[in-house]
């Protein structure tokens, strides 16, 4: 047997097989760059649930599905696990803003207070804010300020000399001249 000329490829299938070669190569870039993409989210979460005071991406990632209503099994998230997911993400902050020590006996009463002050209107498009406070009831900041006027009084009364200590009759001196 002798051979027969050997097959040629046809310009259109040439350029189908071009244009393949061409899809496959943008469709890896493409898998590349998504790969890359998510690499830097996942550093992302991790510095994220770091900042929130979250032990692990699973923990924020169970975080912002309860912010968005949605519970582990996909769900609806019941309405209170979401504001308590929402007034520990402020606790988290409002912590790290003044250098606060997470506690939970202060957590419960800062939920309190973040949730009176969301229904304060201050009016004129000002927003009411948490202040180094929002971890005390009214009565232990009362008692605080109690303490305060206290020691500043018996810092006043340590101050003031009795008229018979001050030197005998002199003349105050002369005001100094206006000019």
């Amino acid at each position: 047997g002798e051979g027969g000329p050997a097959p040629q490829v046809s310009a259109g299938r040439s350029s189908a097989l071009d244009g393949a070669m061409v899809g496959a190569a943008r469709q890896q870039e493409a898998a590349s760059a998504i790969e890359d993409a998510f690499g830097s989210l996942e550093e992302e979460e991790v510095l994220l649930a770091r900042k929130l005071g979250l032990g692990s991406v699973e923990e924020l990632e169970a975080f912002v599905d309860s912010m968005m209503g949605i519970a582990e099994d996909g769900g609806e998230v019941d309405v209170e696990v979401g504001k308590e997911a929402y007034a520990r993400a402020a606790y988290a902050d409002w912590c790290a803003k003044y250098g606060k020590e997470k506690d939970e006996k202060r957590f419960e009463v800062f939920r309190a207070n973040l949730e009176r002050l969301e229904g304060v209107d201050v009016g004129e498009g000002k927003e009411a804010e948490l202040n180094e406070w929002a971890d005390r009831t009214m009565e232990e900041f009362a008692a605080f300020k109690e303490t305060e006027m206290k020691n500043a009084k018996d810092v006043v009364k340590a101050t003031v000399v009795d008229s018979e200590e001050l030197p005998k009759e002199q003349d105050p001196p002369a005001p100094p001249a206006p000019f």
